[in-house]
């Protein structure tokens, strides 16, 4: 490979090819008197592959949306398949958060959700991985400020900490509707933070960020 045009500074140079395991190399001098003689050899390992499926509350294939591997600044992402059954081939061993990623609604107010497990991958990849939705409970609410319902604002359930490997917790969002009415459904288990982004300017004189912890028990 040549890079060129490349002004002087130190930094890292990320290497991903498909198939492969994603490579970042740190620390790399560059220099606009660069020659041969300095020139860099990259060597990459094949990556793991990774398989498994997705389920809804019913133990019914998810067809739709993507799963991403996430695995410190790694990522590898497949489409879902009509059986619900997804292939990332770029993985690689140790620990890592795996993610459904909900199909994105023009609709706003539609509930976009990302289903997280934390995975520990092994040496030889793995097969038979099982992210599955369950039935969960419903959060419902209003978003006011001052006594004002504030209507068509964003409404977001983030997780609090990390994700244990076999430990599943969600993202949710949506938006609230005429009324600052909001509704999130399926919400696992888990420790939350529950925020509303608001920007209108003649209730609350600029944005504002709303925030609560909620805490959702068996």
């Amino acid at each position: 490979f040549k890079l060129d045009n490349i002004p002087e500074f130190n930094d890292g140079l990320m290497v991903y090819a498909l198939g492969y395991k994603q490579l970042t190399l740190n620390d790399i001098k560059w220099s606009r008197h660069t020659t041969p003689e300095n020139a860099l050899d990259i060597e990459v390992e094949r990556g793991l592959t990774v398989s498994g499926r997705v389920l809804d509350s019913a133990n019914r294939p998810v067809s739709s949306g993507l799963v991403e591997l996430k695995q410190d600044a790694h990522r590898d992402r497949a489409m879902l398949e009509s059986s619900g059954r997804f292939e990332l081939t770029e993985a690689a061993p140790g620990p890592g958060v795996l993610v459904h990623k909900s199909s994105r609604s023009k609709d706003w107010s539609s509930q976009y959700t990302e289903l997280m497990m934390g995975v520990d991958i092994p040496e030889a990849g793995q097969d038979d991985l099982l992210l599955e939705y369950a039935t969960g409970v419903e959060i419902n609410g209003m978003v006011a400020v001052n006594d004002v319902p504030m209507a068509e604002v964003s409404v977001t359930l983030m997780p609090l900490g990390g994700t244990r490997t076999g430990e599943t917790i969600m993202y949710v969002r949506t938006e609230t509707d005429a009324q600052g009415m909001y509704r999130l459904k399926g919400i696992i288990p888990g420790r939350y933070r529950l925020s509303s982004m608001t920007f209108t300017q003649e209730v609350t004189g600029g944005g504002s960020d709303l925030t609560v912890p909620v805490e959702i028990e068996n």
